[in-house]
């Protein structure tokens, strides 16, 4: 950010003075900048009671103001009993007085759950480390707290504050910012600030309000998922077992180990609790936690928002479905005259997950009411009500489900196709595999993927005339589709598959349900196919796990073959393979290259040797631990750390004293710290005296 845009902000802050948390700035990108306007609007909009920013004339309503922005609470190392707990905020005064002011920094102090630190400069155990905030990335070596400030009447002055020391734990304590101004002293509660940015919203619904659905608009923290922890305990004290956490769409991207804690612990809500080093436990009380419309996290891919385990699925595209995911087995036992009017005047999210999961449950004369909300003028109703329709053997059920599938419009078509190919009516069934005929390849495929996972034996022989053409568009999602519905001509179809040269997706496809297999049947062909791979061409993953699976020797010499020839862009993949399955002779293979491979290359060697156990492995290790390579040095550690043995801590104790790499350093004091022995101990403390501060700090 420019200059003249943080000078900017700067004045847009003082304009809008208030008690609630400012965000960063941001990295000149389009969103960021978008996400930071709609935020200074959201704060103007609420403040335009205030009149103006000249120093209020009424002695009374002069006031100093604290704000603070990039709140983050976290650790050196989560979990360890050495670690630093400590807090980061950037720390704004507005002076609204008619008086200047002059503040030290041992006049900012921090209140962590009743123990009192003062503002210093950043110790030296967090020179190195860095935290994310929202899109940004902050080094907290560069981070620099004023030593003194100075206010005009009127003005704003800035510094960042860090504080280290805090008990380590996860729990959130309560955090009170505190600023010595004259004889007199303002304070600011960042739990409460936090929580205001959170703009967490609860309520409980659902039948006799067994959901409670916990909606997030502001920015999820560090510091305010306590809170978020505290609203699902009252929650679960007042009898409530199943929650729902959605985002609305405006709310910010959450960070990583954010994003992940809470995907792990939806998961293991009612199976296990996550022990997570960094944020508090979801209460054990709640048996199902969903999240629906989860912001894209600031370093993950949007893939991982949908991610579920195989039985349950936890993570929802949109808060309809996350309630009725949570609320399903509910409705099923709920009695029908309150499952009706559920469905007809219950909350408008719920109303949509009664229909979707109980709907079913309705008698067949009102089967009317489930085919007026096909017709909803609401997609997510007509959603729900094409769910229901499963259930019934009706005709007229079965004909709605008929009309969507055939409209071919996304997503209302995949769901009726769906219902028909989970119905337990062979009428629906039928109808299936004769909408199936006429359709258009790219509805064809749609289906055949639908009914995969619907396997049914009234599917295997429509299945296998798409399978057994390679000219066919669909023929890869059928061949699929047939290994998991069966067939009794299924396995001379793939060795077909695999040997015909018109289509190479279809004979990787046949390749890797051969592997999936595990029979010895399959596990031949496949293979024979891989030695013949292997005569020309490294092996592709699928092949890897083949050859580590079993292990087949004839492959040794092949992979052996490859690893010799100059330029091939797989050895990692060729050394870590010959590991698995090689015997002690490759051991001298790899000492031999060793020298003549690239550093990522030598780095697999080295963790090859060190998987084998072999004595090897040490004399390579002394050249690594001399590389000043960051990848070799800390492999190399690791597996002397894992040794142990004297001779390990002559090595590390020599590479620590002869390198001048801050790397080695690090890497070779961590392992000395772990092994232990008086020995190493020594070396450790001997480092520490030296007048080299990293090198005194690592061995600290």
């Amino acid at each position: 950010m420019t200059m003249k845009s943080c000078a900017l902000l700067v004045a847009v802050l003082v304009q809008l003075v208030t008690p609630r948390i400012v965000f960063p700035a941001a990295p000149d990108d389009r969103d960021v900048i978008n996400e930071l306007r709609s935020r200074l609007e959201k704060v103007e909009n609420e403040l335009k009671r205030l009149k103006g920013t000249a120093v209020p004339e009424n002695a009374k309503d002069q006031r100093v103001v604290l704000l603070v922005e990039t709140p983050f609470l976290g650790s050196t190392s989560y979990g360890s009993t050495t670690a630093t707990r400590f807090l980061v905020a950037k720390l704004i005064v507005v002076n609204l007085t008619n008086k200047p002011l002059e503040i030290d920094r041992e006049d900012i102090t921090l209140d962590a759950g009743g123990k009192l630190l003062t503002l210093g400069d950043v110790s030296p155990v967090l020179q190195s480390r860095s935290f994310r905030f929202g899109n940004q990335t902050f080094y907290l070596g560069n981070l620099k707290p004023a030593k003194h400030l100075k206010l005009r009447p009127g003005s704003t002055a800035s510094t960042w504050a860090v504080f280290a020391g805090l008990d380590r734990g996860v729990k959130v304590p309560k955090l009170q910012l505190r600023v010595a101004v004259g004889t007199g002293v303002n304070s600011l509660n960042l739990n409460e600030r936090s929580l205001e940015l959170l703009e967490l919203k609860t309520e409980r619904i659902g039948p006799r309000g067994s959901l409670g659905l916990l909606t997030i608009s502001g920015q999820l923290d560090t510091i305010n998922v306590g809170a978020l922890i505290d609203s699902m305990t009252q929650l679960s004290k007042a009898g409530v077992a199943r929650l729902v956490v959605h985002w609305d769409a405006d709310a910010p991207a959450v960070e990583s180990s954010i994003s992940n804690w809470l995907s792990q612990s939806a998961q293991m809500a009612g199976v296990g609790e996550v022990t997570s080093r960094q944020y508090p436990a979801v209460p054990s009380r709640i048996r199902e936690l969903h999240l629906a419309s989860v912001p894209k996290s600031t370093t993950t891919s949007s893939s991982s928002r949908s991610s579920s385990t195989k039985s349950v699925r936890r993570i929802h595209e949109d808060v309809e479905q996350a309630v009725a995911a949570a609320l399903n087995t509910a409705y099923q036992r709920l009695p029908v005259p309150e499952l009706l009017e559920a469905i007809q005047k219950g909350h408008p999210i719920t109303r949509v997950a009664a229909l979707a999961s109980g709907g079913g449950r309705l008698p067949d004369e009102q089967l009317d009411i489930v085919l007026s909300y096909a017709d909803h003028e609401d997609p997510k109703y007509q959603r729900a009500a094409l769910i229901a329709l499963r259930h019934f053997g009706d005709q007229r059920a079965l004909d709605k489900l008929v009309q969507y599938t055939r409209k071919n419009v996304k997503p209302l078509s995949t769901v009726a196709t769906q219902s028909l190919a989970a119905s337990r009516y062979d009428a629906a069934h039928e109808a299936l595999l004769d909408i199936l005929k006429n359709e258009s390849p790219e509805s064809k495929k749609r289906i055949v993927q639908i009914l995969a996972l619907h396997p049914r034996p009234i599917w295997s022989e429509t299945i296998y005339e798409f399978a057994n053409d390679p000219g066919s568009e669909i023929v890869i999602d059928a061949l699929t589709a047939l290994a998991r519905v069966g067939h009794p001509q299924l396995h001379a179809l793939l060795v077909r598959s695999l040997n015909q040269t018109s289509n190479p997706k279809m004979r990787q496809t046949a390749f890797q349900i051969l592997v999936s297999r595990q029979t010895a049947q399959s596990d031949e062909v496949a293979m024979n196919y891989t030695l013949k791979h292997l005569q020309s061409k490294a092996p592709d993953g699928q092949m890897v796990q083949l050859l580590t699976r079993t292990k087949d020797s004839r492959a040794v010499p092949l992979l052996i073959k490859q690893l010799n020839q100059r330029g091939n862009s797989s050895r990692s993949v060729l050394i870590s393979c010959l590991t698995q399955i090689g015997d002690e002779s490759v051991i001298d293979l790899f000492v031999e290259k060793y020298n003549s491979f690239e550093s990522s290359e030598q780095t697999t060697i080295l963790n090859a040797l060190r998987q084998m156990k072999s004595p090897r492995f040490r004399d390579l290790a002394q050249k690594a631990l001399m590389s000043n390579n960051t990848s070799l040095v800390s492999t190399a550690c690791q597996g002397l750390q894992v040794d142990g043995s004297e001779l390990a801590v002559q090595m590390l104790v020599k590479a620590l004293e002869v390198s001048g790499n801050s790397s080695t350093w690090s890497y070779t004091c961590n392992a000395l710290g772990q092994i232990g022995t008086p020995k190493a101990q020594a070396a450790l403390r001997k480092a520490r005296a030296t007048g080299n501060s990293s090198k005194s700090r690592y061995a600290a």
